[in-house]
C-alpha cells in the first residue's frame, strides 16, 4: 500500500491591526505570493481574455465595494502587498481573480465577494 504524501500547509503566526497582520503574512509568505503572481500572469489572458494590465484595471471595479463593506480586509491586502514586496494592484487582483476571470475553474483561492 502506497501512502500519498501531501505538502504541508504552512502556518503563520500573525497579530495586530489588519494592516499589521497583512504585512506579517506578506513577509512570511512572500515567496508563495510572488510565485502565485508569476503563475497568474502566465495564464491570465487565457482565463479572462485580458492582459495583466487590463485585468488589474478590471479588478479595481470591485475596490469601492470592498472598501465600503470590508475595509479591514482591504487594509489587510495593503499590508500583504507591503510585506511581500508586491504592488497593491497585483495583490488586489489575486483576491479578485474569480471576478475577473471568465473561466473560474482554472485556479482559485479564498476571495472576498461583495
Amino acid at each position: 500500500m502506497r501512502t500519498l504524501k501531501l505538502p504541508q500547509v504552512p502556518l503563520f503566526e500573525i497579530r495586530g491591526s489588519p494592516r499589521t497582520m497583512g504585512r506579517m503574512l506578506g513577509e512570511q509568505a512572500g515567496h508563495l505570493i510572488r510565485s502565485m503572481l508569476e503563475s497568474y500572469r502566465t495564464f491570465m489572458h487565457h482565463a479572462s481574455g485580458f492582459n495583466w494590465a487590463e485585468a488589474v484595471r478590471e479588478s479595481h471595479k470591485y475596490l469601492p465595494y470592498a472598501q465600503a463593506a470590508f475595509p479591514e480586509y482591504v487594509e489587510e491586502i495593503v499590508g500583504i502587498a507591503d510585506g511581500a514586496g508586491v504592488s497593491f494592484q497585483d495583490a488586489w487582483l489575486l483576491n479578485c481573480y474569480e471576478g475577473v476571470a471568465e473561466d473560474q475553474k482554472l485556479m482559485a483561492c479564498t476571495t472576498i465577494g461583495v
